[in-house]
């Protein structure tokens, strides 16, 4: 008696896709550019990433993206005025709205952070250019 045969079946796995969507960002500052910004561990650079961040965190939550917006990132602050370079995360359902709200951001007035880290008045404002790109 012959054993039986049996034959695989190939299997294919499928990557899931990304549960966000996230944007590459520029965005430049009238506003000076100081060398203690290049150093990602200096108080002045922490100061001003977080306050961006903050701020951005602020404008998404009061848009039509507040329960999609997941996250800011700074990943460099370059000089030429001021240019910060950041990501924005957003939950992949919102995908598509996202370029319908970057309006809300566009035409933002960000406040640059004070240098006193228990100042309580807010710091002038600040008119702000922004380029974005979607990487995923």
């Amino acid at each position: 008696m012959e054993a039986p045969t049996t034959t695989e079946v190939p299997t294919t796995t499928v990557a899931p896709e990304p549960e966000q969507a996230v944007f590459n960002n520029s965005l430049t500052v009238n506003s000076d550019y100081t060398p203690e910004l290049a150093n990602t561990s200096s108080p002045e650079y922490i100061n001003l990433t977080v306050s961006f961040c903050n701020g951005i965190q602020s404008i998404y939550q009061s848009s039509s993206l507040n329960g999609s917006f997941q996250s800011c990132e700074v990943t460099a602050v370059r000089n030429g005025s001021l240019i910060l370079e950041y990501l924005l995360a957003f939950a992949k359902a919102a995908f598509m709205e996202v370029a319908k709200a970057t309006a809300p951001v566009s035409n933002a007035t960000v406040a640059p952070p004070s240098n006193d880290t228990n100042a309580t008045a807010a710091p002038p404002q600040t008119e702000v250019s922004v380029k974005s790109n979607a990487v995923s």
